[in-house]
């Protein structure tokens, strides 16, 4: 994960595994960034719906956006998302960037 530079400094190697850059975390140091992408790769969010809301609310309030980039960032289907959510009467609000 790292390697020497010929300076003798280490620097990130990021592995192939690691998703693009995405856009919410460019304000980040290129380790914390990996780091984040590292950790997003092995979140797995809940099938149950009740801890799907909970998990999937939370990252949008404190990561994406939209649920758009939440869906494209964590690989999920978003009418799939959508719909799990709809059976427990939650719909996504876009104003309110959360599941209501």
């Amino acid at each position: 994960l790292f390697s020497a530079g010929s300076d003798g400094i280490f620097a990130l190697a990021a592995p192939k595994f690691f998703p693009a850059a995405l856009p919410a975390f460019r304000h980040l140091s290129p380790l914390a960034s990996a780091a984040r992408k590292c950790y997003n790769r092995l979140m797995n969010i809940p099938s149950d719906p009740v801890m799907m809301l909970s998990a999937l609310n939370m990252l949008l309030r404190d990561r994406y956006p939209s649920l758009a980039e939440l869906c494209a960032a964590e690989g999920l289907d978003k009418s799939a998302v959508e719909t799990a959510l709809a059976a427990i009467d939650y719909r996504y609000d876009p104003e309110a960037n959360q599941f209501v």
